[in-house]
């Protein structure tokens, strides 16, 4: 995904099992997954769409950081826009700030999962985690995402039992996941959400956030350049087995 004034760092260094890396938040993964013989902790060759595969190293953290640094002139908006109107609200923001983080103006909404097709129970994308590796303050570019467009994407796909692509398409007549990814079906399905119902990844460097893994998210301009860069990260989670929901009781969780 193309993140807004980021740059996508290239993996180097050895991955580290997420167990060992924080293993406070890996007891929450296995706890909302119902146990870690659940979770995939391997490597395997996941197909991909066409003729490509992917080898894909499950439950880890690397450091391919997603960097968002901002911009000069994105910087330059937000110093005007502090001027403008008296702030108020639990961040304290001007009229004209509130404005800049309007969720409706963002054009990079989806849903991970860019190298399988996608089905109501994929276990490619077990959860969503973003990984916080520096402090994110309201309008440093945290990612912001729309619970409320969730069960838009179930919908979708319990209708189409046949997978979809990574934008929600239809999967006849394309082979490759992003050459022509529109994100038309995303920013139809957030458009329809209240931007007071919108959340953003803020936060204290070490937090994790653990999501739905059909949590609809885009990226943020990070109006803070100068004051803060964001380091973040989205690590790959999948589970053994398929996703199941005919539960025989609410309190179990959503695997076999």
């Amino acid at each position: 995904m193309t993140y807004l004034s980021a740059v996508h760092l290239p993996r180097y260094h050895p991955a580290i099992p997420i167990r060992d890396f924080c293993p406070k938040a890996w007891a929450a993964i296995c706890e909302l997954c119902g146990g870690e013989d659940r979770i995939d902790t391997g490597s395997s060759a996941t197909p991909g769409l066409g003729e490509a595969t992917q080898e894909i190293s499950q439950s880890v953290i690397n450091d391919g950081f997603i960097v968002n640094v901002g911009s000069a002139p994105d910087a330059a908006k937000w110093k005007k826009a502090s001027t403008q109107g008296t702030p108020s609200g639990p961040d304290n923001l001007t009229p004209a700030q509130q404005k800049l983080l309007d969720p409706h103006e963002r054009d990079n909404w989806h849903v991970d999962g860019d190298f399988f097709h996608h089905f109501l129970d994929s276990r490619e994308q077990g959860l969503l985690p973003i990984v916080l590796f520096s402090d994110i303050n309201v309008g440093g570019g945290g990612t912001m995402i729309c619970p409320d467009a969730i069960p838009t994407m179930a919908k979708h796909l319990y209708r189409h039992p046949e997978g979809v692509m990574p934008d929600m398409t239809a999967v006849e007549g394309r082979q490759t996941p992003y050459k022509d990814f529109d994100h038309g079906f995303y920013d139809d399905a957030v458009r329809k959400v209240e931007k007071e119902k919108f959340k953003t990844a803020t936060g204290k460097a070490g937090d994790v956030y653990l999501l739905h893994p059909l949590m609809v998210h885009s990226a943020a301009p990070n109006y803070l350049r100068g004051e803060w860069c964001q380091f973040s990260l989205l690590p790959a989670f999948s589970t053994i087995s398929l996703l199941l929901y005919s539960l025989p009781s609410p309190s179990q969780p959503f695997l076999p």
